[in-house]
């Protein structure tokens, strides 16, 4: 795409996302991160930041594309970023919770003045 449009500033690694989206939400490393919220901070929405039924194989979100690139991008050549976050995403589930919903809720929309 670079070679055809010159002012397309997008690394080639980030380009290569476009053509291969998520399958689903539970694939997508941008879902994976985000908590996103209504504008009545306290309704979920899920299953991603687009909510309902989202069509992964569609997607052109950039957030999405971009930290998909991240997540291909191998440490020392080696190890995918992506298997790193997988990994402790299982950790991270494994581990049990300490604080009740109503406690990470209101923790999770703590305004810091």
């Amino acid at each position: 795409l670079r070679q055809t449009f010159a002012k397309l500033d997008m690394a080639a690694g980030l380009i290569r996302q476009f053509s291969t989206p998520p399958a689903s939400p539970s694939e997508c490393v941008f879902a994976l991160t985000t908590q996103t919220v209504s504008a009545d901070l306290k309704t979920k929405i899920t299953p991603c930041q687009f909510g309902g039924n989202p069509d992964c194989k569609s997607c052109g979100c950039i957030a999405s594309m971009g930290l998909a690139a991240v997540a291909a991008h191998k440490l020392g050549g080696i190890i995918p970023v992506g298997a790193l976050f997988r990994a402790s995403i299982k950790i991270g589930r494994m581990w049990p919770q300490h604080s009740s919903a109503a406690e990470t809720e209101r923790d999770a929309l703590r305004v810091i003045s």
